[in-house]
């Protein structure tokens, strides 16, 4: 197939004008909806590298880190620092929209499917809550456009070098951003050679791929450069092969979302269907399968069907080996943890909306010369924004800060706090960081990483030959007290002292030699905390409990007073009494 001559000449200024505007909505809606306080995923250890400095977990996303610290810098003092390091996340969506607009002008689409697809994109609930969340994903959006972008240029100029060079320095960028890239490689790899089919003439221009490639890994130079006692730092980066192990996610697996985790397969393409209805609306739905059954049936445009057979392609691959394949904890798609990974989905989906709504405007000028593009598209914005708008917002998402707060409130200098999840560990941890509380931090799950459990050793100076958990655990107790964080997963482990007393969602461990007080006293404790420090909702009040974390988190607190319960009712307390009657509406609570 020839490739064909550059349109962007015929572009207008309405086209650039137009383009701008969906860019700059998109950036506002975000701005709009976004936190003032840390939340689910890995939000709040973003923001404390932000911040703090350091190293997130692998891949480490360094580009991501560079820009997120300048941001930091740049807006210093600017509102609440989660909001103004989520404008990254609104920017970079913002910025994906205008580029996604000329993708499909590129591809003969007629402005006003194009305006009403980017719009229906880039508003879908998915794409939407990656734009207000100091996440990488909104990043990872933009890179997405930017390299089918630069491909599109470099199948209308396969000649030009320079664009190869362009094209290889975009794949750098992902290359030290996010793994699920590689599955944009057959959408490259499928229309350049449709553009020329010669795989000598690729095979010649892959020297200045590389050095592109090369470039674009810049970005790896903040693993080396960057101070390694920020914050959080994750790994030994003297370790000779950190780099590689760190890119490739080896210590938990290149695409294993879960580790650990089995029978898990098949829960993010169970999510993708189930988020489908709300994501797109019905009638996006609809124009989508019109859109998918012309692609396919269509033959007067052999431009469009290719890319749309490319996308489709994409579409196929990261469905079957990553949501269908990779182990997720959840099929909610409205948890952060999986939604996040239907953005990719969602814009890839994107041309077939398009191709629907081209279809649509065909059908439609076939019948009336009635313009529809000043009705349907305010009409369509209105709609979706109103619909999607408060499920989209954060603005009231403050319930992990307000509870890493309330366990931080409970907590000594010197205390080490024990924790069982990302989103417990990375919250505690910034906001250790942020309130200046002199605690230890210590996610259960890492102590199986060598690297870290001889950081752990080393700070408490603890002996070389307590490598075992139990010993660790036993010497850190000699030494001070320890908090364990998510008290229902206490019992789980064998290895956890068995002296300890319940305090509000935590238990306490207290020192070797400490005496543990009666279950009166710490029943006292529990309620002073309640009536004078905690800033959660209240059990008699589960409405104001909105999202599946807020009432996942809400129900630990009721874990402690069982325990009172029980005890109180084997000294004769009745079970009227008061902490039986605070277990049973935590227990009741949704």
């Amino acid at each position: 197939m020839n490739a064909p001559q550059s349109n962007s000449e015929r572009w207008s200024k309405t086209d650039y004008r137009l383009a701008w505007i969906l860019g700059l909505a998109t950036f506002i809606l975000g701005s709009l909806t976004g936190a003032a306080s840390v939340g689910d995923a890995d939000n709040a250890e973003f923001v404390m590298v932000a911040l703090y400095g350091g190293v997130a977990h692998p891949p480490g996303y360094p580009l991501y880190a560079i820009l997120l610290r300048s941001v930091g810098m740049l807006l210093e003092g600017a509102a609440s620092p989660v909001w103004r390091l989520g404008l990254l996340s609104s920017a970079s969506c913002g910025l994906a929209a205008v580029i996604f607009f000329f993708v499909l002008r590129r591809l003969h689409f007629s402005r006003w499917a194009t305006a009403l697809t980017v719009l229906w994109t880039f508003l879908s609930l998915p794409i939407w809550r990656m734009s207000n969340l100091v996440e990488p994903f909104a990043l990872h959006v933009l890179l997405i456009t930017a390299i089918v972008f630069c491909t599109q240029t470099l199948f209308e100029d396969f000649e030009n070098t320079k664009k190869v060079v362009a094209l290889g320095f975009l794949w750098g960028l992902a290359f030290c951003h996010h793994h699920t890239m590689v599955f944009m490689i057959p959408l490259v790899v499928w229309v350049l050679l449709s553009a020329k089919p010669d795989v000598r003439f690729w095979l010649g221009r892959v020297p200045k791929f590389l050095f592109g490639f090369g470039l674009g890994c810049f970005p790896l130079a903040y693993f080396f450069a960057h101070d390694m006692s920020g914050a959080f730092v994750w790994g030994d980066w003297a370790e000779s092969g950190r780099l590689w192990n760190h890119l490739f996610r080896t210590e938990y697996g290149t695409f294993q979302l879960v580790p650990g985790t089995q029978d898990n397969q098949g829960r993010g393409l169970h999510a993708l269907l189930k988020s489908l209805p709300e994501g797109w609306g019905y009638m996006g739905l609809l124009v989508l399968l019109l859109g998918v059954g012309r692609s396919m049936a269509d033959r007067h445009q052999p431009i469009q069907t290719l890319w749309t057979r490319a996308f489709g392609v994409c579409l196929l691959v990261y469905l079957v080996l990553f949501l269908g394949m990779a182990n997720l904890p959840s099929d909610d798609p409205n948890f952060t943890v999986v939604q996040r990974f239907l953005a990719q989905a969602y814009l890839l989906m994107g041309i077939f909306l398009a191709k629907g709504l081209d279809g649509l405007n065909d059908w439609y000028q076939k019948r009336s010369k009635r313009p529809t593009v000043m009705a349907l598209l305010p009409v369509v914005l209105l709609l979706h924004v109103t619909q999607t708008f408060p499920k989209a917002d954060r603005g009231n998402e403050n319930f992990v800060q307000e509870h890493a707060q309330n366990i931080l409130s409970l907590t000594e200098p010197g205390d080490v706090l024990i924790t069982h999840n990302d989103l417990e560990t990375f919250s505690l941890m910034y906001m250790n960081q942020k309130l200046g509380k002199k605690v230890t931090v210590i996610p259960l799950g890492m102590m199986g990483m060598p690297w870290f459990r001889h950081r752990i050793l080393n700070q408490f100076d603890l002996q070389d030959e307590a490598d075992d958990l139990k010993s660790m655990f036993e010497g850190l107790n000699a030494q001070t007290r320890l908090v364990w964080v998510e008290p229902s997963g206490f019992a789980q482990h064998s290895h956890a002292p068995e002296r300890f007393y319940p305090l509000g969602p935590v238990f306490m461990v207290p020192r070797t030699g400490q005496e543990v007080p009666d279950p009166v006293a710490v029943f006292a404790q529990n309620k002073m905390r309640y009536d004078n420090d905690f800033v959660l909702p209240k059990p008699s009040d589960p409405v104001a409990l909105t999202t599946r974390v807020e009432r996942e988190l809400f129900g630990k607190y009721g874990v402690p007073w069982a325990i009172l319960c029980d005890s109180l009712k084997a000294m004769k307390a009745g079970s009227m009494h008061e902490a039986c009657i605070w277990a049973k509406q935590f227990k009741g609570a949704p």
